[in-house]
C-alpha cells in the first residue's frame, strides 16, 4: 500500500529522491532512501515529512503534503485506490516503507515504473549497485547519557 502512494503521481517522492543507486545519485536534489536506515531515525523522518521547513527553513522539500484528519495524518493529494477504507496514519505507513527500501524493493520500484525513475535533474537512477544486507552501525554503550567516552573518572584517580 505504501509503495502505491510512494510511486503515485500525487506524491512527488521520486521526482527528487534517487533510489536507483546504493550511493546517492549526484544529480538528485534529495537524499537517497536506501541510506535512510543507516543515517536517520523514523521519528525524525516523520517530523520531517510533516513540516520540513520547520526543521530546515528554505528547504526544497514541499510542506503541506499531509493534513491532520481526526486522530491521524493523511496525504493531502490524491491517494491510490488501495487506500480506500484505510484508517491508519499515512505518515507512519510511508516512514515504515522508507525504512524497508532495500535493493530488492528498489528493483520492484524500477519494474513498477517501467525503469523510468528520474531525479528532478533528469538523470536516470535505474542502475543497481549491490549492497550487503544492512546491519545496524549503532554501537551500544554502557556509558550513562552525557558521560564522555574520555571521562577520566572520579577526581584523583589515575588511569
Amino acid at each position: 500500500m505504501a509503495r502505491s502512494l510512494f510511486t503515485s503521481q500525487g506524491a512527488p517522492c521520486l521526482k527528487c529522491h534517487a533510489i536507483g543507486l546504493a550511493e546517492h545519485d549526484k544529480n538528485a536534489t534529495a537524499p537517497n532512501f536506501l541510506m535512510a536506515p543507516d543515517r536517520l531515525k523514523p521519528d525524525w523522518v516523520r517530523h520531517w515529512i510533516l513540516d520540513p521547513s520547520m526543521i530546515d527553513p528554505g528547504t526544497n522539500m514541499p510542506s503541506n503534503l499531509f493534513r491532520h484528519e481526526a486522530e491521524r495524518w493523511v496525504f493531502a493529494g490524491p491517494t491510490p485506490a488501495s487506500f480506500k477504507g484505510y484508517n491508519g496514519d499515512h505518515t507512519d505507513l510511508l516512514v515504515r516503507y522508507m525504512f524497508e527500501i532495500n535493493p530488492a524493493e528498489q528493483q520492484r520500484l524500477i519494474q513498477m515504473t517501467g525503469g523510468n525513475l528520474k531525479s528532478k535533474a533528469g538523470a536516470s537512477t535505474t542502475r543497481l549497485e549491490s549492497k550487503p544486507e544492512r546491519k545496524s552501525k549503532i554501537a551500544r554503550s554502557s556509558r550513562s547519557p552525557g558521560e564522555s567516552a574520555r571521562d577520566p573518572g572520579p577526581a584523583g584517580s589515575s588511569p
